[in-house]
């Protein structure tokens, strides 16, 4: 398996599980263990569960331009419903 297939994958099975037990319910080994990989080939990808979280984040901005554009916004109400409303 490629370096980036493998990279997907454990992308997938984290979004799963942040999905499932929010960002204080999952842990790097449920990641692991989800993707079927050891705790330590998921290291080697990513150096952190916030790093992972981040990979996440910046995929889902890129394929949402609006989203991205909104995130870097100045909190107000008026993102907070736009972000909520479209």
């Amino acid at each position: 398996m490629t370096s980036d297939l493998r990279r997907q994958l454990i992308l997938g099975a984290a979004k799963r599980c942040f999905a499932r037990h929010g960002y204080a319910g999952t842990t790097t080994k449920s990641v692991a263990a989800a993707a079927a990989i050891s705790e330590a080939l998921l290291f080697k990808h990513f150096p952190s569960k916030a790093a992972l979280y981040a990979e996440i984040l910046d995929e889902e901005c890129e394929a949402d331009r609006e989203l991205e554009y909104l995130l870097g916004q100045e909190p107000s109400t008026a993102t907070l419903v736009k972000l909520i409303v479209g």
